[in-house]
Parts: structure tokens; C-alpha cells; sequence
């Protein structure tokens, strides 16, 4: 009998904690193994790995890893790592610990190539919707795949998070591999694709999602708490819990920006002009710029509609420490002046720029001359594809390598007979705008 329910307990009210107390419990107590090691001795490498809610039903998972294994098209016989199955849940030793890298879920993580899965739960009757979001496991796992992998500092979580609806709605960070494939054979089909299974997921999850806090988290285990707090905060698990600690506040933004990686397409290929989606890029854009950590950050905003507030919002989510970026700007009818002005708002520590700017027509010579102009400092490289812009074949030659631009440009600026005007304007919205011409002046001769 359920206690909670008050009856029998039957698969169609069956959640992960009534399997854990009557099943995987009792089973793996004898041996002190997990329930996989009483089904197999071989060996079973995971393509994901998944984070969920143990008070969710049963049959609500499995329908979700149902769903996506159809988004990502995963074989039948692919292996999804839980830890109710894959732990031994009568010595979790290696859960808890300062180096988060140590933990069997961080190892779990790298043998997927962090590859992760999210599994919103529905609302029911005794919580509401996305629960996963406020208990202290769930992020607790979350926060690991935020620990890198290794010393380069460049492992990034792949997310996805489904979401309980009848139609299929995942989020992602990237294409996945059918939608990329689509892309190659038809431009703008995978992307299509990508924003038709994403597009039911509501604004109301994703704001949850942008203001977790692992101090208010809720968990059962006392005893558990402490030693997932003390982990996150680098202390020996045994010791008194601190309930206030600076390394929360490190985790609950690092946490906020993987989110707002995953949510980025969907959120910012609305429309400014919706107050609630607009409320959310703001949201998205202040907690990539706060919380980003890793030294190369990837965005993609190919074929968006990208009007001067976006651009803003782009400019302002770089984190001031960025050291690499790859930016995807194709066909989102960018002007000579707002390259400009991306330019100049680019972190001053970037050293590596990818900046893909083709199909915009109106981008020509005056506007990359004054945006290479206006880099950081301490470029060291940048790859620029400039295919189907106004750009001569002297610079579209030149695109993919930095220093011959710069001297190209400085070159054709050493023959002196080029002025290029920058016009600084004011407008009514109180945003400045540039624009950039260029005039040949007459050849230099000797008379007075």
C-alpha cells in the first residue's frame, strides 16, 4: 500500500520513489550493488544522461525519453543512464564530495560526452509543474555538468530539456543531427524544424529555469542536503551545513546561463515587440552575461529577424571575460553600422572571433574596414564568411584570415587617397547610430 496515495500501488500512479522504497531498495541491499548489476555483467555505455524528478510517475518518463529519443534519433538499444538504476544506493560514497569532478555522476556525465537530458515533470496533485527546477538533487546534478571535464576549460554541457506536453517540445542548444543534416540539403529547413519542436515550450518554464537557487532547493534527506551543499561550496561533506555560502551564488548563475544557452533560439527568435517574450530575452541576456564561465562561447542567430534591440541584447550577454566567441549572423539583414557597433561592444579580452555574416547584402568595404578598426586589442585571429555580402574580391579573398585583412587595409589606407567619413547620429529613440562613407580624394601633386 502507498501512504501517500492511500492505495495499492499501480503503474499508472507509480513514481520513481515508490520503485526506489519497494524495489531497487530492498533488491540491492543484500549485495550493496545497483539494481543494473543484479540484471547484467556487461558493460552498458550511455548516449545520455538523465536528470528528472523522483516524484514524477513512471509512465510520464518514460514517455519523455519516448520523445526524445525520437527528436534525437536515438537507437532502441541506446543506453540512458539513471541513477536510480546505475547507482548503489546503499553507498553513495562517491556522490559527495568537494572535487565535483570525483563524483560517480560526473563520471557518468563524461562517459555520455555530457550529453544531458532534462525531464520536465507535469503538473498533479500534490506538486506543480517543473518541480525538477526547485529540488536540491536534480540541481545538484545540473551544477555538475557545469564542472569541466578538463584542463582547457572548453567542455560545455549538450542540454536538452523536454517538456510534458501532449505535442513533442524540446529545447536544445544546437541543431541536432537530423535538423543539421536538413540545413545542409535545404538552408533554413533545419532550423524550421528546430523551431517547430520548440516553440509550445512556455516562457513560464524557462522564467523557473532563470531563477533557480540552490539555497532554496528542497530535499527529503536532511543528511543529504548538508552534503550536497557542502560539495557545492568545496567544504568536506561531513561538516555543518552553511546555509549561506558565495559559492551558491556562483552556481545559481552558472546554472541560469546553461539554461539560457538552451533557451537561446527560442526565446530570442521572438518578437521584441511581446512584453513577456522580450521580459524573458532580457532575463536570458543578463544571465548569460553573469553567469557564462568558459572561455569560448557559441551563438547562433542564423536567419533570425534582428532588429537594433536584438543587436543591443547580443552585445550585452558577452561575459567581460570571453576569450573565444563564434557567432552565427547569416541573413539577418545587418547593416555596415551595426557590425560597427557590435564590434566596439565585443569583451576586451577576446582573442578568437568565427563571425559568419553571409547573405547580408548590405555589409561592404567602408563597414569592415571601421569594424576591423574597432576589435579588441588582443585579437589574435578571426575568420570572417562574407559570402553574398557587398564585400570586393580583394577582402572576400581575405576572409578567413585575419592578419591578411588587416593588411589589406592597412595597404590601401597607406596610399592615402581614400578618406572614409563615420557619422555619429543621434535619433529619436535615443539609440546612436553610425554610418560610414568613403570619398576619393584627388591624386597628390607638387603645385602649391
Amino acid at each position: 500500500m502507498s501512504r501517500s496515495a492511500g492505495r495499492k500501488v499501480h503503474i499508472d500512479h507509480m513514481n520513481w520513489c515508490h520503485l526506489n522504497a519497494w524495489l531497487v531498495g530492498p533488491a540491492t541491499a543484500e549485495k550493496d550493488c545497483s539494481l543494473l548489476e543484479l540484471l547484467t555483467n556487461q558493460e552498458q555505455p550511455p548516449a545520455f544522461y538523465l536528470i528528472h524528478f523522483w516524484g514524477d510517475l513512471v509512465l510520464n518518463l518514460i514517455e519523455a525519453i519516448r520523445v526524445h529519443m525520437q527528436s534525437r534519433n536515438v537507437e532502441e538499444t541506446s543506453a540512458y543512464w539513471m541513477g536510480l538504476f546505475a547507482n548503489r544506493p546503499h553507498s553513495l560514497q562517491d556522490a559527495f564530495c568537494p572535487d565535483l569532478k570525483s563524483t560517480c555522476f560526473h563520471k557518468a556525465m563524461a562517459a555520455c560526452d555530457f550529453r544531458v537530458m532534462l525531464a520536465i515533470d507535469p503538473k498533479n496533485d500534490s506538486s506543480l509543474m517543473a518541480t525538477c527546477l526547485s529540488r536540491l538533487w536534480c540541481l545538484y546534478e545540473l551544477a555538475i555538468c557545469n564542472e569541466p571535464n578538463c584542463q582547457l576549460d572548453l567542455i560545455q554541457t549538450k542540454l536538452d530539456v523536454r517538456a510534458p506536453l501532449k505535442k513533442a517540445s524540446m529545447v536544445s542548444h544546437f541543431l541536432t543531427k537530423e535538423e543539421q543534416e536538413a540545413e545542409l540539403r535545404a538552408p533554413t529547413s533545419g532550423y524550421k524544424a528546430q523551431s517547430d519542436r520548440e516553440k509550445s515550450f512556455s516562457l513560464t518554464t524557462m522564467d523557473l529555469a532563470l531563477h533557480v537557487s540552490i539555497a532554496k532547493a528542497r530535499i527529503t534527506n536532511e543528511t543529504e542536503r548538508r552534503q550536497i551543499l557542502n560539495s557545492l561550496a568545496r567544504r568536506e561533506p561531513t561538516e555543518e551545513v552553511v546555509e549561506e555560502h558565495p559559492e551558491y551564488g556562483l552556481w545559481n548563475k552558472r546554472l541560469r546561463a546553461m539554461f539560457a544557452l538552451c533557451f537561446w533560439r527560442r526565446v530570442m527568435g521572438g518578437n521584441v515587440s511581446d512584453s513577456d517574450v522580450h521580459r524573458t530575452q532580457l532575463k536570458l541576456v543578463d544571465a548569460l552575461h553573469k553567469g557564462f564561465h568558459f572561455r569560448c562561447l557559441e551563438l547562433d542567430m542564423a536567419f533570425m529577424q534582428v532588429c537594433s534591440e536584438k543587436l543591443k541584447m547580443l552585445r550585452s550577454c558577452f561575459p567581460t571575460t570571453l576569450q573565444e566567441l563564434k557567432l552565427d549572423l547569416r541573413e539577418v539583414e545587418i547593416r555596415n553600422e551595426e557590425i560597427i557597433a557590435l564590434a566596439a561592444g565585443l569583451p576586451r579580452d577576446l582573442e578568437d572571433l568565427t563571425l559568419n555574416l553571409a547573405g547580408n547584402e548590405e555589409i561592404n568595404d567602408d563597414g569592415i574596414e571601421v569594424f576591423m578598426s574597432k576589435l579588441p586589442n588582443k585579437m589574435r585571429s578571426m575568420a570572417l564568411d562574407l559570402k553574398k555580402t557587398s564585400v570586393g574580391k580583394e577582402l572576400l579573398q581575405r576572409q578567413g584570415n585575419y592578419e591578411s585583412m588587416r593588411q589589406y587595409l592597412a595597404e590601401q589606407a597607406a596610399k592615402a587617397i581614400q578618406c572614409t567619413f563615420v557619422n555619429i547620429i543621434p535619433s529619436a529613440s535615443g539609440h546612436v547610430t553610425y554610418t560610414v562613407a568613403k570619398k576619393t580624394l584627388p591624386p597628390l601633386t607638387n603645385n602649391p
